[in-house]
């Protein structure tokens, strides 16, 4: 059986930033990530490149940084009013969620805490890099 749209595959993958060595992600054999191809539960150029490959193939994708999350955009660097987390303080390095007027959420890193103001960063934290994921397709099986 290969892989095809409205399948379910459990993978095995290694993600690597670009050429670099570290592993920034990873699924084992022991526990795989299961995904619904064509979903978008994943980068869609990654599910597409799954497409047509059979059960214990190996893989090795790489996606340029213009297929993944685009590249690091300055202008998601916002300067937040630190009264609006006075309930509920913030740390440097914390992850935080917040709520856009249209009330879609966003993960922001917190880049910079102060008595006046808090600097967050709304980028992707793969944003500006190329991703190489290497691995195995473990299982396949219709929805």
């Amino acid at each position: 059986m290969k892989v095809v749209d409205n399948c379910i595959v459990e993978l095995s993958y290694d993600l690597f930033l670009g050429e670099d060595k570290e592993i920034v992600e990873s699924f084992s054999i022991e526990e795989p990530l299961e995904l619904l191809i064509g979903a978008e539960e994943m980068l869609p150029t990654f599910e597409k490149a799954l497409v047509g490959k059979g059960l214990g193939e190996e893989f090795d994708i790489f996606i340029k940084e213009k297929d993944a999350f685009g590249p690091y955009d300055e202008s998601l660097i916002l300067e937040m009013d630190a009264e609006m987390f006075a309930e509920n303080p913030v740390e440097e390095g914390e992850i935080i969620n917040l709520e856009a007027e249209d009330q879609t959420n966003y993960n922001a890193l917190v880049l910079e805490v102060s008595n006046e103001s808090i600097l967050v960063d709304l980028n992707h934290p793969f944003a500006g890099e190329d991703l190489r994921f290497v691995g195995q397709i473990l299982s396949i099986r219709l929805d």
